[in-house]
């Protein structure tokens, strides 16, 4: 009876399981953020120059909007920070199991904050995330900075 061994390989994570795990991350943080949307007292859905002409007429809203917003993007950073730091993994990540290492050394808290700084600005990220289109190298640029890659493990028999 021959018998066969298991090795693991530690290779980057494929693009679809990332962005699966964003959107498990992104909804997880929209679902603890959203009592903070009703503290904005928004009017109902109009047209852009009425919702435009809404805000020019009420200063205060947009300042409620601005810390809102703040703080929205407070909390999402936390949430990468702290779960990639302690973990290696956020909740999206462990449901697709992959996660976050270092391409150096050990994860230090540093590379975790450059490589999740562009989380709170959508336009930031999208800039970010193109940069693994762009090389083929599976990082995303502010990973590529922090010396940071996301990573799966598969099991090969040998």
């Amino acid at each position: 009876m021959k018998r066969y061994k298991i090795k693991e390989v530690k290779e980057p994570a494929i693009l679809w399981r990332r962005a699966i795990a964003y959107i498990a991350d992104i909804l997880i943080l929209g679902f603890l953020t959203s009592p903070l949307t009703k503290i904005v007292n928004l009017p109902q859905q109009g047209s852009f120059m009425e919702t435009y002409n809404y805000f020019l007429s009420n200063p205060v809203i947009s300042k409620e909007i601005l810390i809102v917003g703040f703080i929205i993007g407070l909390i999402t950073l936390l949430y990468f920070v702290i779960l990639e730091f302690y973990l290696n993994q956020t909740l999206g990540k462990i449901l697709m199991n992959i996660y976050v290492k270092s391409t150096k050394d050990k994860l230090i808290l540093n590379q975790i904050i450059v490589r999740n700084i562009v989380k709170v600005s959508t336009v930031l990220l999208i800039l970010d995330t193109l940069y693994i289109f762009i090389k083929k190298t599976h990082q995303r640029f502010t990973e590529k900075l922090s010396n940071t890659e996301v990573i799966q493990v598969r099991r090969k028999i040998i």
